[in-house]
């Protein structure tokens, strides 16, 4: 996969756009340098939308900085996610913010051992 091609060609939701849109993250390289952390911490770019792209960048062989796609650690996805949250300046609820993450995390980890399912 060409990694200068814009991250529109991961056909990722119209709000994950918007977000990278804003935090001037336009190609599939400079996606795939960022971390859990360092992209949760994009304002309007939570949980459902970290799922969206990480979804996306998986079926396309690709992963987060980072992220190992065949060895998922469910905690440190989750952690990273809560970290992000915080270094975002949200001023929810702190647990609310830990279940959303370890919900993402483990939703993630499912869609990988569906992928290696089928490629068996």
């Amino acid at each position: 996969m060409d990694m200068s091609l814009s991250v529109d060609f991961l056909n990722i939701s119209t709000r994950a756009k918007t977000a990278l849109y804003h935090a001037k993250v336009k190609t599939i390289e400079e996606l795939v340098s960022m971390s859990v952390a360092s992209l949760c911490s994009i304002r309007n770019l939570g949980v459902g939308t970290l799922r969206n792209i990480q979804e996306r960048l998986a079926e396309n062989g690709l992963s987060l900085r980072g992220e190992n796609p065949s060895i998922v650690s469910v905690e440190k996805m989750a952690r990273e996610i809560y970290i992000g949250s915080l270094i975002r300046g949200s001023t929810q609820d702190c647990d609310a913010h830990f279940d959303g993450a370890w919900t993402a995390a483990l939703r993630f980890e499912q869609l990988l051992i569906e992928k290696r399912s089928k490629n068996e």
